[in-house]
C-alpha cells in the first residue's frame, strides 16, 4: 500500500511546462495531496513568463498543502546561455529568483535550481554567478549532467560523477564571499 510509504516524491517535470496548464496542476496537485498524504509534490519548471500570472496562487496553494515544492530549470548560469537551451519566452535568472526568494518568505520552504552541469559552465565564475544570484541560505541546488551520444553508459555515469564533484567544490569558497 502506498500510504504505507513514509515520505515519496512526485515530480511535475518532463510533460509539458506546469505553469502553462496552472488550472489542471493545482487540481493535480489537490487530488494528489488527498490521495498520497505523505508524498511530495514537487513543480519544476522553466519558468515561463506566465509564471507571474500563477506565482499568488501557487504561493496559497503552497501554504495550504506543505507537501508541495518548486524547482526551477536553470541549467545555465548566464541569461544568454539558459536562452540558446530553452528558447522560449522564460523569465530571466534574476526573475526567478526574485519568483523564488518570494515564494520562500512566503511558506518558509527553500526552493531548489537545477543546474546541468558540462564543460561549458564549470568554472569559478559560474558558480559565483549561481550564488549572487540564489542566496544558499534560501534556496538548494541540484546539479545533472549532460548525456553524451558518443560514450558508454559506464565511461558517460564516471565522467559525469566526477563532473559534478568538481563543481560542487567550487561553490565552497564562494559561500564564504558574495560577490
Amino acid at each position: 500500500n502506498i500510504n504505507e510509504i513514509k515520505k515519496f516524491q512526485i515530480m511535475f517535470m518532463s510533460m509539458g511546462e506546469p505553469f502553462l496548464n496552472y488550472t489542471e496542476l493545482k487540481l493535480a496537485i489537490i487530488e494528489l495531496h488527498d490521495l498520497y498524504p505523505n508524498a511530495d509534490l514537487l513543480v519544476s519548471t522553466s519558468a515561463p513568463s506566465v509564471i507571474y500570472k500563477h506565482i499568488g496562487d501557487f504561493i496559497e496553494l503552497s501554504k495550504l498543502i506543505p507537501k508541495v515544492g518548486l524547482q526551477f530549470s536553470v541549467h545555465e548560469s548566464t541569461d544568454d546561455n539558459r536562452k540558446k537551451l530553452i528558447p522560449t519566452n522564460t523569465c530571466t535568472l534574476r526573475q526567478i529568483s526574485a519568483i523564488g526568494n518570494l515564494w520562500a518568505s512566503f511558506v518558509g520552504r527553500k526552493p531548489f535550481y537545477n543546474y546541468c552541469v558540462h564543460d561549458g559552465n564549470c568554472y569559478l565564475n559560474d558558480a559565483r554567478r549561481l550564488v549572487n544570484l540564489f542566496d544558499p541560505t534560501v534556496w538548494e541546488t541540484t546539479l545533472s549532467v549532460i548525456c553524451e551520444k558518443d560514450e558508454s553508459v559506464a565511461n558517460s555515469i564516471d565522467r559525469q560523477l566526477v563532473m559534478i564533484k568538481d563543481f560542487s567544490t567550487r561553490f565552497i569558497p564562494v559561500n564564504f564571499f558574495f560577490f
